[in-house]
């Protein structure tokens, strides 16, 4: 009953008491954080200003919702004397400002550079504003900054930047583009063993109804030997040799709902090789084999999802408010279609102001290839959500 009642009542602390439980059981972990998702419960990274040890809830944003906040003792290699000192002396010293400004606060052996490197990886120094590829990058020249500040705060030095109370300003991040989404989502699996701040499927997400009929959350509802079909992404590849000494693969399928183990035996290792090794998101074709009440899938397929969809569709469909769309930017679309040229015949949908709208079948010449680039082009023209496939 109090269970229920908890549950019921305070949900937000309900589910981070619960994840702050059972976070070294994987599978409840991802069960867990699809449930927050799935009641609108935003799930955010660790942050040095926020986090505690475990688990918290944060305070509401404008839609009046309170995340859950991924605690510092889920950051791989950061351990609780180096969270005990972060905390203390966020609590003395107020919320950090900056890398420089931790890094001059929270000095000792626990709050090293290797520390320091996963808290950036996985976003807990995102509240500065700076790029995490930026702070990893000058990371090294701060720790170095702070730790002369240090010596000579205990030797009683005198600055030779002026004056005895003066202070050599923190060097400067260095000016580079931040990761790709991808490169920044895998630091943070490697760092706290999950992606927070997206999924490399979001992107295919309109998809993975065509190429998916089941996920690895429903793979314990299906039968032994049953065919099924999923989509995710590939880490923890391992090469094993059979008796016969023939190479084949095993690796952990991972979609927004779980993991699965799966394997490629020779034949199939040898036919899809190199995208297994890629590091794209994947469409498996497989059987589901159950021993022991271990379950795991039997690959009979393996493809990237940019090949499979770019197999599967056969037409692209670009929806705009009509009354948001005048001959300039008609010329526009014109000019970035004209660049994806492929077998996919595009239709314009143009929407009006009643609820209805208007099917335009474009010209033969204006066939398109059912690519990421092409989606990118067009709704950096138009905005998210313009362009579907069927």
């Amino acid at each position: 009953f109090q269970t229920a009642y908890l549950k019921a009542h305070y949900p937000e602390e309900f589910l981070a008491g619960l994840m702050t439980l059972e976070m070294s059981e994987t599978d409840k972990t991802y069960k867990n954080i699809a449930e927050c998702r799935e009641r609108g419960f935003p799930i955010l990274p660790p942050d040095v200003n926020e986090s505690r040890q475990a688990f918290t809830v944060g305070q509401p944003g404008e839609n009046k919702v309170r995340p859950i906040r991924f605690g510092l003792g889920a950051v791989k290699g950061v351990g609780a004397k180096a969270i005990e000192a972060i905390i203390a002396a966020r609590e003395e010293g107020g919320p950090f400002r900056s890398l420089a400004d931790f890094c001059e606060r929270v000095q000792g052996q626990q709050v090293n550079k290797r520390v320091l490197e996963s808290l950036i990886r996985c976003g807990a120094f995102d509240f500065s504003g700076a790029p995490r590829r930026a702070m990893l990058e000058g990371v090294e020249r701060i720790c170095a900054w702070s730790e002369q500040l240090s010596r000579d705060a205990n030797s009683n030095q005198i600055s030779l930047f002026g004056g005895a109370n003066a202070k050599p300003l923190a060097p400067a991040l260095p000016s580079v583009p931040e990761w790709e989404a991808t490169e920044r989502l895998n630091y943070e699996r490697d760092t706290i063993g999950f992606f927070i701040t997206g999924h490399p499927l979001d992107k295919y997400q309109r998809d993975l109804r065509r190429f998916a009929d089941t996920s690895t959350a429903d793979i314990r509802n299906r039968s032994h030997q049953d065919k099924i079909k999923l989509a995710g992404v590939i880490h923890s590849l391992k090469l094993k040799n059979s008796k016969k000494g023939d190479r084949y693969a095993t690796f952990t399928l991972e979609d927004r709902l779980g993991v699965v183990e799966v394997i490629a035996w020779p034949e199939a290792y040898r036919k899809y090789e190199a995208v297994v090794h890629s590091s794209e998101p994947v469409f498996i074709a497989g059987a589901v084999d159950i021993r022991d009440e271990h379950y795991q899938v039997i690959a009979d397929e393996i493809a990237s999802l940019v090949d499979a969809r770019e197999r599967s569709v056969r037409q692209v469909h670009i929806r705009l408010k009509a009354d948001a769309v005048d001959q300039d930017a008609l010329h526009q679309l014109r000019a970035k279609l004209a660049e994806h040229r492929g077998a996919c015949e595009a239709f314009l949908h143009l929407l009006l102001p009643n609820a209805s709208e208007t099917v335009i079948a474009l010209p033969r010449e204006l066939k398109v290839a059912a690519t990421d680039s092409m989606v990118k082009d067009v709704e950096s023209l138009f905005g998210s959500g313009v362009t579907s496939f069927q």
